[in-house]
């Protein structure tokens, strides 16, 4: 188990988006920085594949988002009925301006392992960062802050 940084978002520390990935030829090629847009294209393809993949407008009540067990369960069911998605989501986080990387070239150089190892700590970070950004608005509508 790794030491922990108090200091640090345990998030990033344990899932940390990774720096490369490695093709099926043994390439390794640089992981882009997010930026907003990217977010914001691949939160659209979360919603698109969850409602894919259960028929509905998905939410989970609070004890499902602090279960790992349902995590794996949303990602299995994503994995199995709307596979397409995942591959657009990589396409999004591994493309620049000047070196794009459309859905065929996800397809034909990597592996489901390295798009899920590229997308799983992109989720847990995210997921995150939104949560600590959105605490104190949480405690000002519950008359906490001063």
């Amino acid at each position: 188990m790794p030491i922990i940084d108090k200091k640090k978002d345990e998030v990033d520390q344990i899932l940390p988006i990774p720096q490369s990935i490695k093709t099926v030829n043994g390439d390794s090629i640089a992981v882009p920085q997010v930026t907003l847009r990217k977010e914001a294209l691949v939160s659209q393809q979360i919603a698109i594949a969850l409602k894919d993949a259960f028929g509905k407008d998905f939410a989970l009540d609070e004890d499902a988002r602090k279960n790992f067990k349902v995590t794996v369960e949303l990602l299995k069911s994503v994995l199995e009925k709307t596979p397409e998605r995942l591959v657009t989501m990589a396409s999004v986080l591994l493309s620049t301006k000047d070196v794009p990387r459309d859905v065929d070239w996800v397809q034909d150089n990597l592996r489901l392992v390295d798009v899920v190892n590229l997308l799983v700590p992109f989720f847990g970070v995210t997921i995150s960062e939104l949560r600590s950004a959105c605490r104190p608005l949480g405690k000002l509508l519950a008359g906490e802050a001063k």
